[in-house]
């Protein structure tokens, strides 16, 4: 039987190495990864394999690169059979190595195979994936050929369908959302541009949190407007007073990647939000191709406020001077108010008489003015 010593690495966090029998149904021994281990082929129907396996739900295989040489280059060497699907032969999410004699003894050096996964992705959609790029895998991008002709210039193929939407977000997003980096495929062409791959299509923006001071008055609810102004969101948001002084607001969004739909959740401390709002935000970048262009030229969604922080603005109604209109009830001495004032209720102190006393108030709830 022939031998052939190579060693397994790459992303070696995120699979295992085992020797399985040729029927699959019996693991044989674990395989240590790292460092250099003697496959041992056999016959060429019946052979054992190594099979590799994620060791977390989510992660998933991406590729893999290999420096193997060979005696007879026409001949086919040792390959991880990157097929994913039950028994071919292998089971969903592991990948293997088939240890047959003819090629493993084609094989002149001692290899290394570099296996990289990706991890943990979890997607609504799971035949996309979702790629963040930055202005320099753009320009890549925009020099792939997508458009695949025969040798008289006819079109055989367009890989365009294979993209769902470039939207531009205007911000960064959380280093959490990233799974790891990936090449950009589409369909059966890989592009070789390498770029940050989002773990999930539904990313959580973490706005922080403000501290509303508790009341020092019952007159803090009465009349009193709350608002929350955010990044790139047009129209403040309302918050009841009931719902926020003295309280914590924490704010966050949550974007989807695939179309800039957003909806903004605010907390105040239980485990549900008490609002959600949705609006839309990003824009959706063009992409020329040969004799069209794939999506309409849109605006941006959303607005540019030059908010970098959300803020609650607090707005406490005061009486006009002069006007005689926007009266608000208020209690106190009629020292602290200037200005035009009608008097509902008065404890009025002095040593007049009692129909002097009733003039008095008489005269306050018509209306004075105070200078």
């Amino acid at each position: 039987m022939a031998t052939m010593t190579v060693t397994f690495a790459g992303d070696t966090a995120k699979y295992k190495a085992e020797l399985w029998n040729y029927a699959l149904d019996t693991k044989l021994a674990d395989i240590p990864l790292d460092e250099p281990y003697v496959a041992t082929g056999g016959a060429n129907f019946g052979s054992n394999y190594i099979l590799f396996t994620p060791v977390a739900e989510g992660i998933e295989f991406d590729s893999y690169t290999d420096d193997v040489s060979l005696s007879m280059p026409w001949k086919a060497g040792p390959i991880i059979a990157t097929i994913n699907a039950i028994g071919d032969p292998f089971p969903n999410g592991v990948r293997g190595m088939y240890l047959s004699d003819e090629r493993i003894s084609n094989v002149t050096n001692s290899p290394t195979f570099n296996l990289f996964y990706i991890g943990e992705v979890v997607t609504v959609t799971p035949f996309n994936r979702l790629h963040s790029m930055d202005d320099a895998a753009l320009e890549d991008f925009s020099e792939v050929r997508l458009i695949e002709t025969d040798v008289d210039g006819n079109e055989v193929f367009n890989y365009s369908v294979y993209i769902v939407n470039l939207l531009n977000i205007g911000f960064e997003l959380p280093s959490a959302a990233i799974a790891g980096n990936s090449n950009i495929i589409l369909g059966s062409l890989d592009t070789g541009i390498n770029t940050p791959l989002f773990n999930t299509d539904s990313v959580t923006v973490d706005l922080g949190d403000i501290e509303v001071p508790a009341s020092t008055s019952s007159l803090d609810y009465l009349s009193n407007t709350f608002e929350l102004f955010l990044p790139f969101v047009e129209s403040p948001i309302d918050i009841d007073p009931t719902l926020c002084i003295g309280k914590t607001i924490h704010i966050e969004y949550v974007i989807d990647l695939y179309t800039g739909d957003m909806t903004i959740n605010l907390y105040n401390g239980e485990e549900k939000p008490f609002s959600s709002t949705k609006t839309t935000i990003g824009r959706n970048i063009p992409t020329k191709l040969v004799g069209e262009t794939n999506y309409s030229i849109t605006g941006t969604n959303g607005v540019i406020n030059n908010v970098l922080t959300a803020y609650i603005r607090h707005t406490k109604p005061e009486l006009v001077e002069g006007q005689f209109y926007n009266l608000v009830s208020k209690n106190g001495s009629i020292g602290l108010y200037k200005g035009y004032l009608e008097v509902d209720n008065i404890e009025l102190q002095g040593k007049a008489l009692a129909d002097e006393k009733q003039q008095i108030i008489s005269l306050l709830r018509n209306g004075v003015i105070i200078k």
